[in-house]
């Protein structure tokens, strides 16, 4: 068949159309494996991401692109009462800590906070404040100072991995975006973002972050002996330890049998950064398991907030 032919672009156009479906209904499978369903923002950025993946100048999907995959699919089974969904949460996270052998040094929650720093009478003031995404933070330092996001993360042993922060406009005089602060604060990182808070490119890079220094903290790796590199054969952005200057993202990690796994746990909200396609890939890769806390549970850090 000639490869410029109607029929031929029509049959590869279906083919395509097929293979997208597949990675989507791998996907949604992924984010409900241990029974958290899937919302409707993240299977339709989703479906965007995958369309963009072969045409870079797709748009938004159509309205009603959702409830058609949805008929096409009806193992997709979405949970819309609250209480139904916050019993599940609990019994499917209990199963995953169980069988996963999740310790208290795996178990590890990610949380976003704002932050207001600025120079009130020569004297640097840092205020921490309550942060909801679809509304402004509310800030008690008089200057109001622009917000700045704060990524914390801790596990069930009270370990803390180093702090990222998020600037809307990035100090001049501080180091380049994702460099250290200063030699007491070598791990501390600094990055950028056009609202002050994360989205899904800050979300990876920090995940690679996550991946490094939760294997350190992790008592059944120390328990191995191995270091992430020696675990996975390649370093947390996917390079051979061998040539640590070539590009990221080219080496394989080791697969390794389900009883031989060390597993980590990563609670995180629902933000669409926190659920991308290639946020939960990477996960896959590296035995990342990921849970999305449902938006009506209190997220266990509630930095900042009102009590």
């Amino acid at each position: 068949m000639d490869e410029n032919s109607p029929a031929f672009r029509a049959a590869a156009a279906i083919l395509q159309d097929q293979a997208e479906d597949l990675l989507l209904l791998e996907y949604v499978e992924c984010v409900q494996r241990s029974g958290f369903p899937i919302t409707k923002s993240q299977l339709m950025a989703a479906a965007r991401d995958l369309r963009r993946r072969r045409d870079p100048a797709a748009g938004e999907m159509d309205r009603d692109f959702y409830g058609s995959w949805l008929l096409d699919h009806p193992e997709v089974r979405i949970y819309r009462d609250a209480t139904t969904l916050i019993i599940k949460f609990f019994e499917d996270l209990t199963k995953i800590v169980r069988d996963c052998r999740i310790g208290a040094s795996e178990y590890w929650s990610q949380d976003e906070c704002s932050i207001r720093a600025g120079t009130v009478r020569q004297q640097v003031q840092v205020a921490v404040t309550e942060s909801i995404r679809s509304q402004t933070s509310r800030g008690v330092d008089p200057s109001n100072p622009e917000s700045t996001g704060l990524l914390v993360t801790a596990n069930g042993a009270c370990d803390t991995i180093p702090p990222w922060l998020i600037f809307k406009t990035f100090p001049a005089s501080w180091p380049e975006e994702g460099e250290a602060v200063d030699d007491n604060d070598e791990s501390i990182r600094f990055v950028q973002s056009a609202t002050g808070f994360s989205n899904a490119e800050i979300a990876l890079q920090w995940l690679h972050h996550f991946n490094m220094w939760s294997w350190k903290r992790s008592e059944r790796a120390q328990q191995s002996g191995k270091t992430l590199e020696e675990w996975f054969g390649c370093d947390a952005w996917l390079r051979n330890p061998q040539t640590p200057h070539s590009e990221p993202h080219t080496a394989t990690p080791t697969v390794r049998l389900p009883h031989e796994k060390i597993y980590r746990l990563l609670v995180i909200d629902s933000s669409l950064g926190h659920t991308s396609l290639d946020f939960f890939d990477y996960c896959r890769k590296f035995d990342i398991i990921v849970i999305v806390i449902p938006s009506d549970l209190p997220f266990p850090q509630s930095i900042g907030e009102d009590v």
